[in-house]
């Protein structure tokens, strides 16, 4: 890694779809061999910023799929699956 290399970035929309809800419209970690330490440091961020403003979960699109995703929204919270409706995640 060089100085000033964008290592991850997450884009969050608070309040939305409901107050007390948030929902994720971008999400990237580099791909390295410290992709999990970046998503677990990132998830430790967001964690307390979504916390600070009254968010407790987020409803709709959760981009586990995505390189560390998983790893960064296990590191959130407590993440429901559904298997007919959208995912949710509860921010603990």
């Amino acid at each position: 890694m060089t100085a000033g290399e964008m290592l991850g970035a997450v884009e969050v929309r608070f309040q939305q779809p409901a107050p007390g809800t948030c929902g994720f419209t971008e999400f990237q970690i580099t791909r390295t061999s410290h992709g999990p330490a970046v998503a677990a440091m990132l998830a430790e961020r967001v964690r307390q910023d979504l916390l600070e403003a009254g968010i407790t979960r987020s409803d709709g699109w959760l981009p586990t799929r995505r390189p560390h995703g998983r790893r960064f929204f296990r590191a959130l919270g407590r993440l429901r699956r559904s298997v007919d409706g959208p995912d949710v995640l509860v921010i603990s």
